[in-house]
């Protein structure tokens, strides 16, 4: 064990190790020894003894979740040699788990203390010392282990003192335990019947979700399970009272905290809830209870708790508003599990290590304590601020980037710029993931003189080559890209305006000069431009909701003249009134200026590499830039002339949905639909089904265009339904233009700058991203999308794959062509190809009662020097009948060429061409395909062409 409080119990331990199927086949009954340990505490022969705590980050846990044990010690000195023992006995009494350090975690019996492995041996108490490690031991419980009651214990005992297996007087010096109880499904108090409940009450979370099959609206609209309720206990209420209330009505405990007689329960579900009502006063009347709750679900809400679209302190969050990032937090599941950069930040602190209002991990080491500036912690509050706090001025501090993110600082106070970039750099070097860095930093401007010396371009040339050398090194100063500056993503601020007419943003400071300075040389080495920077400027946003991006603010430094390429580097956020944290836990207040824009940045950065962490640098930032709006876009007012319009701004609703690359791989979208699952409303499940249609369906009719900022605004302009538009990216191209979907047999066009939530529900509900019922889809949105009475679905295009086994063997496999005209196999040994590939295809007709399609496909393949070669040329479709509506379908189709192909429908099967009419049923679904598949062998040089003509009409009884 480490004397000094730096290097930790868990330096040198295995924290990855989890209990073994060795540990949990080890648990028989024997006789429990922990009164034998708490029997002799107290005779310690240590004058002051250590003082230990046994540490676990959750005292309730079912299937899935994560234990983490731990231990801190402290020593005042003067003690004997130790041996320190942390461990969990498992339910039985008997069994444990020992951590030891340098080595797995073993199986062991308390039932035979001299063969109780220790975790650390012969640790040298005479020196003082602390040591906190709060995660010795991880482990995901799967659902094997004993339900029931675990203990965690810390025990330093006089080194050797174990040896004999019994404790003698003065061997234990120290100790301690804690509990957490693992199980599934609900329980009971345990306990003596006469035994106060409120004793034995403890934080338990079973069972606790509800289906959506166990979920009923009463008259009001609100949402109620009727498998759960809430029941409250008399103080002194016994155990056996609350067990028999609780029998009373075939019920269970799911949920209770420690010392709380508020039990949330559950009962056999009794089917509606008139029936609830009965099983209520039935429970009621039971002995020592105070009162029963229907157990009904909150709102949902995008934003923080502490807000609401009517609430006062809406205007805490207004540059977070204005940037659309409310509907990016509809997203967050997708960030589940995610790889995050390390958040760096330089900047003043000088108050110690940030508190619990900051969502992060950070090293206590990097910050100063004295003398507290605020600026630091405002910074950190922009990025971090913990999501969904209260009302009091630290709670409405909320940061741009949700969940917890690693955040490393260098503490400004006190240190020279020059030791502050040497900082930074060395972070980054050591880290080994992605690395976002947020310096909302400027050169000294605050005089003419300081202008001319500082913030002209000569001495910028020179602060921004210095800095560069640092990223790059000195040998590859003339290289973009080289050494670190593909590692991380630089957010740095434009600067503000202290004297009139130093407005440029190019000469603000090393950082921006880096990026937008041109000229830049060392020696006679040309020194690119940064490719790892965005500059950005402080913009205001409108003072009112919906709190829209306004023109550029009057203490912002700016790029004089703006381009394509400036774009590419250079955004702005809004930066006016930001409401952000003044020290490491309690106050907080407005700032502005580019300090508070740049931030915002760093963390949509971070956000985006999260969800993406294999992007370089660059390619984060293209995200950013290509998704952030111009304001010609927006129709912004004349108040904004060209000197005043801002960079184009960020937009972090259009930047996270710009992660997703494509139906097949679309995470953010699939975390936008999926509102729930199984387990309830507010339990996703990784699907976009007919359970969440139902519940979007219900809140845009509900809400009928209402600026409620709500968990189902699609198009994220802050209203939920209606026909308010906002831009929406349907087609993963980071542009908006126009996107098309076949909804029953009819293309849908839609303007993707001028988008509604239901354009957006719509396109994406008749996509493959919706693995729901189809028949369900229909009844849910099928008229709200335009859908006729039935539906036709999964019409394939062509696909070209042409597949090749040349003389050599090998394999050549090529994907589906149909913008590439011509695949060409590297194998020198032979080639194929597919040319002069057409597709064409008609809706003649769709109405109430009919739909036709007619179309064609063509293509020519062709091979060389290949002993053998194939392929595939196909068109299928799917028609869903809708309930209680039968029709007739009409189906013909050919195929073209000397080669075997496959018709088929229902009644026909043949494999050159046919015509078949279908009886259609009620609620049934039919599928209708044509199929070509060249292939031949013993080739030398030979081509084939080859088609497939089809029609295909519908007609639905009236």
């Amino acid at each position: 064990m480490a004397a000094d409080g730096q290097t930790g119990w868990a330096r040198s331990c295995d924290r990855g190790v989890v209990f073994g199927a060795t540990v949990r086949g080890a648990c028989t009954a024997l006789a429990s020894c922990a009164l034998v340990l708490t029997s002799v505490v107290g005779t310690q022969a240590q004058t002051t003894p250590p003082v230990v705590r046994a540490l676990v980050n959750q005292t309730a846990l079912q299937p899935g979740a994560v234990l983490q044990v731990g231990a801190s010690v402290t020593n005042p000195g003067g003690g004997p040699l130790a041996d320190f023992y942390v461990g969990i006995q498992l339910p039985d009494g008997i069994n444990a788990v020992v951590v030891r350090l340098g080595a797995a975690p073993v199986a062991a019996s308390l039932a035979n203390l001299a063969a109780l492995p220790s975790t650390a041996a012969g640790v040298n108490l005479a020196s003082a010392f602390s040591v906190n490690e709060p995660a010795l031991l991880s482990y995901t419980f799967t659902g094997v282990e004993p339900p029931g009651t675990y203990t965690t214990f810390v025990a330093a005992v006089v080194a050797g003192g174990l040896r004999d297996g019994a404790l003698g007087p003065g061997e234990l010096l120290a100790f301690s335990t804690t509990s957490f109880t693992f199980g599934v499904g609900g329980t009971m108090l345990t306990g003596a019947p006469s035994s106060p409940a409120l004793d034995v009450t403890t934080n338990f979370i079973g069972a606790d979700r509800v289906p959506p099959s166990a979920v009923s609206t009463d008259v009001s609209g609100r949402r109620i399970a009727r498998t759960q309720l809430e029941v409250a206990f008399e103080t002194g209420a016994t155990v056996g009272q609350v067990n028999a209330a609780i029998g009373a009505v075939s019920g269970r405990i799911v949920s209770m905290l420690r010392g709380v007689l508020i039990l949330l329960i559950e009962v056999p579900d009794p089917g509606s809830l008139i029936a609830l009502e009965a099983v209520r006063a039935r429970l009621a009347g039971q002995p020592a209870v105070r009162f029963v709750e229907l157990a009904q679900f909150p709102t949902t809400s995008s934003l923080p708790p502490q807000f609401s679209a009517a609430s006062a302190d809406l205007p805490k969050i207004d540059h977070l508003i204005a940037t659309r990032t409310p509907a990016a937090w509809n997203t967050v599941e997708a960030l589940t599990g995610a790889t995050r950069p390390l958040m760096l930040v330089g900047d003043y602190f000088g108050g110690g290590a940030p508190g619990a209002t900051f969502d992060a991990t950070v090293t206590t080491a990097d910050y100063a304590t004295s003398p507290l500036e605020k600026h630091g912690y405002h910074v950190l509050g922009t990025i971090v601020g913990t999501f969904a706090g209260d009302t009091s001025a630290a709670g409405l501090v909320t940061g741009l980037l949700p969940g917890t993110s690693p955040v490393r600082s260098v503490d400004g106070s006190s240190i020279s710029w020059a030791a502050l970039d040497n900082r930074l750099i060395q972070i980054v070097a050591a880290h080994s993931g992605n690395v976002v860095v947020n310096t909302s930093l400027q050169s000294a401007c605050a005089s003419a003189a300081e202008v001319a010396a500082n913030c002209a371009t000569a001495p910028q040339q020179a602060e921004a080559v210095g800095w560069l050398e640092k990223v790059r090194g000195t040998a590859n100063i003339g290289t973009a890209g080289a050494g670190l500056e593909r590692k991380f993503l630089h957010a740095a601020a434009a600067g503000n305006v202290a004297v009139t007419g130093d407005l440029n943003a190019a000469t603000s400071g090393p950082y921006a000069s880096a990026t937008l300075l041109s000229g830049k040389t060392s020696g006679v080495t040309q020194v690119p431009d940064a490719e790892n920077t965005l500059v950005v400027e402080n913009l205001v946003n409108e003072a009112g909701s919906p709190f829209r991006p306004d023109c550029l603010s009057v203490g912002s430094k700016r790029v004089l003249t703006r381009n394509a390429l400036t774009d590419l580097v250079n955004v702005s956020a809004p930066g006016t009134d930001i409401w952000s944290m003044f020290d490491a836990s309690a106050s907080a207040g407005d700032l502005g200026g580019t300090s508070m824009a740049t931030p915002q940045v760093a963390a949509l950065a971070g956000w985006v590499w999260a969800l993406r962490p294999a992007l370089s640098p660059r390619q984060v930032m293209l995200v950013i830039t290509k998704t952030a709006r111009r304001h010609p876009i927006l129709n912004l007012d004349t108040r904004c002339s060209v000197s005043s319009a801002p960079a184009p701004t960020i937009d972090t609703y259009a930047a996270v949905l710009g992660t997703d690359v494509g139906l097949t791989d679309a995470p953010v979208r699939l975390a936008l639909f999926d509102v729930g699952g199984p387990a309830g409303p507010q339990a996703p499940d990784g699907f976009f089904d007919d359970a969440d249609l139902a519940q979007f369906a219900q809140a845009v009719s509900l809400a009928g265009g209402a600026l409620d900022y709500s968990r189902f605004d699609l198009n994220g302009d802050g209203h939920t339904g209606g026909a308010t538009q906002a831009p929406f990216d349907l087609d993963f191209d980071l542009t908006y233009q126009t996107a098309t979907r076949t909804v029953g047999g009819v293309t849908r066009t839609v303007d993707e700058s001028l988008a509604t939530d239901t354009d957006v529900l719509c396109h994406y509900a008749y996509s493959s991203i919706y693995t729901g019922d189809v028949a369900e889809r229909s009844r849910l949105i099928g008229a709200t999308c335009g859908e006729g009475p039935f539906s036709v679905t999964d019409a394939s295009l062509m696909a070209g794959n042409v597949n090749s086994d040349l003389s050599t063997d090998r394999f050549q496999a090529l994907q589906p062509n149909v913008a590439i005209p011509d695949l060409t196999l590297a194998d020198p040994g032979g080639s194929a190809s597919i040319t002069g590939v057409t597709w064409s295809e008609t809706v003649t007709e769709n109405t109430a009662t009919s739909f036709a399609v007619n179309g064609s496909q063509r293509a020519r393949f062709a091979a060389a020097g290949a002993t053998r070669a194939s392929g595939t040329m196909s068109w299928r479709v799917n028609v869903q009948m809708p309930p209680g509506r039968g029709g007739t379908a009409t189906f013909s189709a050919s195929i073209g060429g000397v080669v075997p192909g496959s018709i088929a429908a229902p009644g026909l099967s043949t494999t050159r061409s046919g015509t078949v009419t279908v009886a259609l049923q009620p609620g049934e679904r039919y599928g209708f395909s044509a199929v070509v598949f060249p292939s031949f062998s013993g080739l030398g040089n030979s081509s084939w062409t080859v088609s497939v003509t089809y029609a295909l009409r519908v007609v639905v009884t009236p």
